[in-house]
Parts: structure tokens; C-alpha cells; sequence
């Protein structure tokens, strides 16, 4: 919607039905208008990346991947968010591999002293933080790449036997 030439999106208001406006500036809008009709081929191209990596990385290690079985459940994979014991571990070998990674809670919201929070005494919450990691994941990244940190994934896991067996 376009009102004084000012590009504008309306966004349902949560938990009503009145509708908010915010305002959307001309070079997003710009953008937008190029970037949202690849947008369901991008989510497509996620939805096979993830399959690659939880068919390569299923039964490895501790590893806990992202997925549902119920087929209710779709997915974007914006993120594609995998547990480990080993998640520092597995951070430094895939960085030593050229694979990056993010840690997008490295800390439950309690800890950060800035905000003057009690503890509230969630193990599970603690224990998430210390194992989640992301993998790459993105509308660009090739099966090749995702091979790539899928080999470097399951590398650390395999038995030092494994890797000398022709030695």
C-alpha cells in the first residue's frame, strides 16, 4: 500500500483483528519486490539442504537434528539448529574445516548481568544453550558445500580406527 508515496505493509495485529501499518522505506520495498517471488523456490531449496544434511547426519554421534515427523509440520529451515554434548568440540573442528557455524544462545536470558534477572532454575534451557549449534543454511549454499560440512560433521565422530583402516 502506497500512501504520500510512502511504501507501507499491513501486518495483522496478534490476538486481533485490527490490522497495524508499518512502514516500509522505498529501497526495501524495492528489495522486496525482486526478492519475495523466489521466495517459496528458496524455502524449497532449504527443505532440500535439510533433508540432505538429516539423511548424511542421522545416527551420528549424539547429534539431535531438527526434525518432525508429524506431517503438520513444515519447516522454512531458516536456521538449521542441531544439538550435541560436543558442541564446542564440533564448533572448533568444523571452524579448523573452513565450515562456520553460529551459537545463537550462548546463554540463557538470566545470565546476562545487564539485565538483573533472577535465576529461575531451568536445567533444560541451560542445558540447550550449552549444546545448540547452527550449520550452514542458506538459499545459496550447493549440495557440494553442504557435503562438504556434512563430511566435516561426521569426521569428528569417526572411530581414529576408521580413519587408519588403510593405514
Amino acid at each position: 500500500m502506497t500512501i504520500d508515496g510512502k511504501a507501507f505493509v499491513c501486518f495483522p495485529a496478534l490476538n486481533s483483528s485490527d490490522r497495524t501499518m508499518e512502514e516500509l522505506d522505498n529501497a526495501q520495498a524495492a528489495v522486496l519486490d525482486v526478492k519475495l517471488p523466489h521466495l517459496e523456490e528458496w524455502i524449497k531449496h532449504r527443505r532440500k539442504i535439510a533433508a540432505l544434511y538429516r539423511q548424511r547426519l542421522a545416527g551420528v554421534g549424539d547429534l539431535r537434528l531438527p526434525h518432525f515427523d508429524e506431517s503438520n509440520q513444515r519447516d522454512t529451515f531458516q536456521n538449521y539448529v542441531i544439538r550435541t554434548e560436543l558442541r564446542d568440540q564440533l564448533r572448533d573442528h568444523l571452524q579448523a574445516n573452513g565450515v562456520e557455524t553460529l551459537i545463537h544462545w550462548a546463554k540463557p536470558m538470566w545470565r546476562h548481568s545487564g539485565l538483573g534477572l533472577r535465576d529461575p532454575g531451568l536445567p533444560n534451557t541451560e542445558r540447550l544453550c550449552r549444546e545448540v549449534l547452527s550449520l550452514p543454511m542458506n538459499a545459496e549454499i550447493t549440495e557440494e558445500q553442504a557435503g562438504v560440512v556434512i563430511e566435516s560433521v561426521r569426521s569428528l565422530y569417526a572411530p581414529v580406527r576408521a580413519r587408519s583402516a588403510y593405514a
